[in-house]
């Protein structure tokens, strides 16, 4: 095996876990602890968007599925037919459809309304007016939901993905 290929298999494996290991502790663990804290919850959103999360969980995802793109190539011999079409290259394939999926619904729906909901809340903290608080605060538990919804989409997108990918070989 070449030094590129053993060390893209690491860099897959490392990302995938930090991937959803994170999704696991935000959606498990920290956004129910922000949802508790009602109009305070903005702050802590505004916090976690100045520390990068949304960079870091997007360049774990971005990497996570660019190996795994390289892997497969490498696996499947330049995608040839005869391998990707055996029971461990559909297992690969689908892990890596739900990898991909899991990359788009995380950046295009989960990392968007964090940042609006950290805007949001943000704009909330400095506002006065009664009307346009009870607005806000609407968006604000209409993103939150959006948020855990579909964070939850991801993660057990990730789950399975990773699932499939650790059994390939034995099946």
């Amino acid at each position: 095996m070449t030094a590129i290929f053993l060390s893209m298999r690491a860099l897959h494996v490392v990302c995938a876990a930090l991937w959803l290991g994170s999704t696991a502790m935000l959606g498990l663990f920290v956004m129910p602890a922000i949802d508790r804290l009602g109009a305070n919850a903005g702050t802590v959103m505004t916090n976690l968007q100045q520390t990068g999360l949304n960079a870091f969980m997007g360049s774990i995802g971005g990497l996570t599925v660019l190996s795994g793109f390289y892997l497969y190539w490498h696996f499947t011999a330049g995608f040839d037919p005869t391998l990707s079409g055996s029971t461990e290259g559909i297992c690969f394939g689908i892990g890596g459809l739900l990898g991909l999926a899991s990359a788009i619904v995380g950046g295009g729906i989960v990392g968007r309304s964090a940042r609006t909901l950290a805007a949001t809340g943000a704009t909330l903290a400095a506002t006065t007016d009664a009307a346009t608080r009870t607005a806000l605060q609407a968006d604000i538990e209409r993103l939150g939901a959006q948020v855990k919804t579909y964070g939850h989409v991801v993660m057990t997108m990730l789950l399975i993905a990773m699932v499939l990918m650790s059994v390939a070989h034995y099946v």
